[in-house]
């Protein structure tokens, strides 16, 4: 899991952009954070559903844009998405997916999909706590990332 700033040349509630620079507008601790799961399900996802169920359920939503980024999950697997995004999950699918997952590509249609300046990446193999996140959120804010174009973390799993 890593994290870094969005679309570092669009500007954002909260931001005044000026190139690569932007100046705070409001206080950092508040902004959301786009948290970006990439994923194909497919009959050999392993736990799929109830890991992408879980994952959701745990992300603080007062804190994370949780944006599930579909790189060609067919149609008979693709309900449990379809009911994350009933209950405001954003999901973006990819328009022309490769006969190869590539999670590199979905990714970063995740991003350019992110309405927020600090994106975190999250596999759907992996879950955290709900503290967990908070302090990521906490250390982004700390960091000032919505700022700070060129600075990143990453998290030990």
């Amino acid at each position: 899991m890593s994290t870094s700033p969005a679309n570092p040349g669009s500007a954002a509630p909260g931001f005044d952009v000026d190139g690569l620079t932007a100046k705070r507008l409001g206080p950092t601790l508040n902004d959301r954070i786009a948290l970006i799961i990439p994923l194909r399900l497919t009959a050999n996802t392993f736990e799929g559903e109830s890991r992408l169920r879980r994952i959701c359920a745990t992300v603080p939503r007062d804190l994370y844009d949780i944006v599930i980024s579909d790189y060609g999950t067919a149609e008979e697997h693709a309900a449990p998405i379809r009911a994350l995004e009933a209950e405001g999950v954003i999901v973006v699918r990819h328009p022309a997916p490769g006969a190869l997952f590539s999670i590199g590509q979905a990714r970063d249609f995740g991003v350019q999909s992110a309405r927020t300046k600090v994106i975190v990446f999250n596999d759907i193999d992996f879950l955290g706590s709900p503290d967990m996140y908070r302090r990521i959120h906490a250390e982004a804010a700390r960091r000032d990332l919505a700022r700070n174009m060129f600075d990143f973390f990453c998290v030990p799993v």
